[in-house]
Formats: structure tokens, C-alpha cells, sequence
């Protein structure tokens, strides 16, 4: 399944270390698996709830963790963020989550990452 697949592709940038081509395959490969990812109903509903007071609202979803800024590396900028979200339409903000998550996988973020020593796991 998905897990499986995430798992070999995972482990398959560790093994391609180094070689541009093979990680920028493996990365487009990791990219698309996440996008078809979406979050769960109750946190699409949740995000709808914040926002219904402000009918029309747009919203701009962006990247946010715990490995962002260490010494060493800083991550600033280094994932995609999505601008003019409707939070209405749960199928748009998920869309806009999973690309989100997807821009972790690109070759820029997993060459910093590696720079500054970090593995994929």
C-alpha cells in the first residue's frame, strides 16, 4: 500500500545520496504519493469552523515544525506555502495541505536537509 510504498522511497533517498539524478526521480516519485494525501474530515471541518465567521475569507497555508530552525540549518522559506485558500471547500484546503506536505520531498529540501547531516527519518 501507500505506507509501504512511502517507506521503500524513504529509504531509497538514503541509498541515492549524492546522486542528482536518482534523488530528483525519487523525490518527484515521494512528491506525487503525499499530494494524493489529504488531511482527516474532522481537521478539514475544523479548519472550516475557524473561519466561517468571516464568510469570503482567504487563507494562506504554510508549513510549520519542530525541525524548521536547529543550529545548523535553517529552514526559512523552505517549503511551499499556498496562498488564497478558500477554507469553505474542505477538498481545496486539503489539496493545498497535501501540496504542502509534498514540498518537503523536493530536492532543494532534501539537499538541506542532508547538508546539515539530517536524515529522511
Amino acid at each position: 500500500g501507500v505506507d509501504q510504498r512511502f517507506n521503500f522511497l524513504i529509504d531509497a533517498l538514503e541509498s541515492v545520496r549524492g546522486n542528482v539524478a536518482e534523488t530528483a526521480g525519487v523525490c518527484a516519485e515521494l512528491q506525487e504519493l503525499v499530494r494524493q494525501l489529504r488531511p482527516s474530515d474532522e481537521a478539514a471541518a475544523g479548519i472550516a469552523a475557524t473561519f466561517t465567521a468571516t464568510p469570503g475569507c482567504r487563507i494562506m497555508v504554510r508549513s510549520s515544525g519542530n525541525a524548521e530552525d536547529l543550529a545548523g540549518l535553517s529552514a526559512a522559506g523552505l517549503y511551499d506555502s499556498i496562498s488564497n485558500v478558500d477554507p469553505a471547500r474542505p477538498e481545496v484546503v486539503g489539496a493545498a495541505v497535501a501540496a504542502v506536505w509534498a514540498s518537503l520531498y523536493t530536492t532543494r529540501a532534501v539537499g538541506s536537509r542532508a547538508a546539515a547531516g539530517g536524515g529522511e527519518r
